[in-house]
């Protein structure tokens, strides 16, 4: 009686397909970290450049001497502005400073009452402790006569 051949896999081959499927999935799995750490970075950098430009809108209308009062500003993780420093999650504070120009002769005289170096100081927070590193953020603001 003559044999038939059956068609379908061999152990080996099924061994061999398993395996490199299984190399796939834990490369695959492996690269989620680091694909987790680029994202939260990339969006504390969105919330980071939300906040540096509310703080530039708001400097454009307000008196300098206010902003740079010593009080800090509280955030939220959207980068939205809140009043209660329990339920922020980024902190800033502001300072500023008169510009200096290499050459410039009236840099003392009507530059330090229309233009301030703004250094906006960002500490992400949860609660009271800091979590990240703070981020320094420098902008010039033109007072307008304010």
């Amino acid at each position: 009686m003559a044999r038939e051949k059956q068609s379908g896999f061999s152990l080996i081959e099924v061994s061999i397909a398993l395996g490199v499927v299984t190399f796939a999935a834990v490369s695959i799995l492996g690269l989620l970290p680091t694909g987790l750490v680029v994202m939260r970075d990339a969006m504390n950098q969105t919330v980071e450049s939300q906040i540096v430009r509310s703080i530039a809108g708001q400097s454009v209308v307000a008196n300098f001497a206010n902003l740079t009062d010593g009080s800090p500003f509280y955030f939220d993780d959207e980068g939205q502005r809140i009043l209660k420093a329990e339920d922020s999650v980024y902190t800033v504070s502001l300072s500023g400073t008169t510009p200096i120009y290499p050459g410039s002769t009236n840099a003392g005289g009507s530059l330090s009452t229309s233009l301030v170096n703004l250094r906006i100081e960002i500490v992400e927070r949860r609660g009271q402790q800091p979590v990240g590193i703070t981020k320094l953020r420098t902008i010039q603001v033109a007072n307008y006569g304010k």
